[in-house]
């Protein structure tokens, strides 16, 4: 047997050792003693592999697998193939390898639709150890660490991560057994008994909670009882940080009558519902304002009729989510996906991709689509700024969504105050600063501990609300 003469410096470690683009009649042995899932570590080498395994006619403590590779055709081919021999008794593993290496292909991602680069399957047995051992840190901090480990360059490349998202993949994928414990579903539970009227929705099928505040609702009532007719109000849609593998996405709204137009203050953005979910999903969002639509119909009587503004970042892209609304792309928003293409995609010089934002602005500002139109033929003659990529860009990402939904002429039409100032999504980014601060203490925030914060913050928001309206009211009746 080979075994018994196998050498111990020829019988390698599985973590420190990996076959990496193995060459014909090549033959490796492994002590596997130490490491339970040895299958899915040692056959990773590049390659893709269809098995055949058959026991031992010889032994029936020696599994055997045989293996043809993927070829360039995208077939398995036996041209090049692989033995494996697992002597369990001595828990020893043998590979060996033989025909033309040059048959076998290293292949693009299965999910890859445009890019041609091989994709290096990465071992998950050790990967999963060593991102474990550094859990409650950030994907950026366990990335950085691991790349960083002294290690043989191809023990690097099958057994380190390859981005920062890879390693939140596998954060997440660690973490999902624990996302549904029956501790933290009966504290949800719990908590949506002693917040009936809080917590509109909990759907632990859809992963999907809705949380509204009855007070909040009332102030929502008056603000519009007490707007004009003819004046919408403003609100804001945002997605904040991630809460423990979860999102928390929150509509916001202006509140003009809560501030003396004479002192041109901003109006104080105040949060009207909030969803935490899975996904990023549209069924995810709809699934929310269904539930929120419900609660504030029966609340606000008015709100139907009321002429609404919905200011996004154009992830959100439906005009149904609440009635009588109008959808509007956040200025900001639109300048940065044109700074970042200019930059980083088209490498355009800082002084040239500024220009191309000044340009931006002006034909934001237009008074009329046609002015709009000229400004923009005007701004594509400077060749220096505007190549065919930028020009292509701006086509397909950004010219239909300023003309239907984000241009000064546009929002003029909305009845909207300052139009010529444009509308941000400054206001609900700068709410997110608040919600960041429930989780900096504590990134692995468990759910029914997230809502009863949220429950405090919206209870001191509304709190804040009727005393500074009955201060205002006071205010005027001396």
């Amino acid at each position: 047997m080979v075994l018994a003469f196998a050498d111990e410096e020829v019988i390698n470690n599985p973590v420190e050792t990996i076959i990496c683009n193995p060459d014909s009649r090549k033959l490796y042995i492994f002590d596997v003693s130490q490491m339970e899932h040895w299958e899915k570590h040692l056959t990773k080498d590049t390659y893709r592999w269809k098995n055949f395994i058959r026991p031992s006619k010889v032994d029936p403590s020696i599994k055997e697998t045989y293996s043809y590779v993927k070829d360039h055709d995208g077939k398995y081919n036996s041209h090049f193939h692989k033995h494996i021999l697992h002597f369990k008794n001595e828990k020893k593993v043998l590979i060996g390898y033989d025909g033309d290496k040059a048959v076998g292909a290293h292949l693009p991602h299965g999910n890859a639709t445009k890019s041609t680069r091989p994709y290096i399957p990465v071992s998950n047995v050790v990967l999963d150890k060593r991102v474990q051992a550094l859990a409650g840190r950030k994907a950026k901090d366990v990335y950085e660490e691991l790349i960083n480990e002294p290690a043989n360059l191809n023990v690097k490349m099958l057994t380190h991560p390859r981005s920062k998202e890879h390693v939140k993949a596998v954060q997440d994928r660690l973490q999902r057994p624990y996302n549904f414990l029956k501790d933290n579903l009966t504290a949800c539970h719990r908590v949506g008994q002693m917040l009936p009227k809080y917590i509109r929705l909990e759907s632990t099928l859809h992963d999907c909670y809705v949380l509204c505040h009855e007070e909040i609702l009332e102030q929502y009532r008056k603000a519009i009882d007490l707007m004009p007719r003819d004046e919408p109000l403003v609100h804001h849609l945002d997605t904040t940080y991630e809460f423990n593998k979860k999102y928390l996405s929150v509509l916001s709204f202006r509140h003009p009558a809560l501030v003396d137009r004479r002192t041109k203050t901003t109006e104080p953005t105040i949060p009207l519902f909030s969803y935490i979910h899975q996904r990023k999903a549209k069924y995810d969002h709809d699934l929310a304002f269904w539930a929120a639509r419900q609660a504030i119909c029966d609340a606000v009587p008015r709100w139907a009729e009321k002429s609404k503004i919905l200011d996004t970042d154009r992830e959100f892209r439906s005009d149904d989510y609440m009635p009588n609304t109008k959808m509007v792309y956040c200025w900001n928003h639109l300048q940065k996906n044109l700074d970042y293409h200019a930059r980083d995609k088209v490498k355009l010089s800082a002084e040239d991709a500024s220009a191309a934002g000044q340009d931006l602005q002006g034909m934001l500002r237009s008074s009329s689509e046609a002015n709009y139109i000229r400004r923009k033929r005007e701004a594509f003659q400077n060749s220096s700024v505007w190549t065919p990529e930028m020009k292509k860009y701006f086509d397909d990402y950004l010219d239909n969504d300023i003309k239907a939904s984000a241009g000064r002429w546009y929002l003029e039409t909305l009845n909207l105050p300052d139009a010529q100032q444009g509308l941000t999504n400054n206001p609900a980014e700068s709410l997110n600063n608040l919600y960041a601060n429930l989780r900096k203490d504590d990134p692995q925030k468990m759910l029914a501990s997230l809502v009863v914060d949220l429950h405090r913050m919206d209870t001191e928001t509304a709190r804040a609300m009727q005393m500074y309206s009955f201060q205002k009211f006071l205010f005027r009746s001396l």
